[in-house]
């Protein structure tokens, strides 16, 4: 039986956590889309890209001491969020959607700013 999207996405935020992008893109399906500030990424190989990317602007904005995801609306496959992460002087903050098939998670749809905590 496959998990369900509030099953598939505990895992991925666990994945996050770990920053090993194998596993970030473990919880996605194989022909999965990605859409992030403009730019679409397929695969898990678009995937590691894209979480590479968001990482390293992460990681020279400052040390990720928290990250917390305040509001998650789902409604059937679809999930809403709103997110942010403390980087001390500095926060980013997003939003993404995402559509899960057979427990994995085939859309996602990002925008996240990076820019001085307020």
């Amino acid at each position: 039986m496959a998990r369900t999207p509030q099953e598939a996405f505990e895992t991925h935020l666990a994945s996050l956590g770990t920053g090993d992008l194998d596993l970030i893109a473990a919880d996605y399906s194989d022909d999965c889309i990605q859409i992030c500030n403009s730019q679409i990424r397929r695969g898990k190989a678009g995937v590691k890209e894209g979480f590479a990317a968001l990482l390293a602007e992460l990681a020279a904005a400052g040390e990720i001491k928290g990250l917390e995801v305040p509001v998650r609306v789902y409604e059937d496959n679809v999930l809403y969020i709103e997110w942010w992460a403390d980087l001390g002087d500095m926060r980013c903050d997003g939003n993404d959607t995402f559509i899960f098939e057979d427990g994995q998670i085939t859309v996602q749809t990002v925008k996240y700013y990076v820019g001085k905590a307020w």
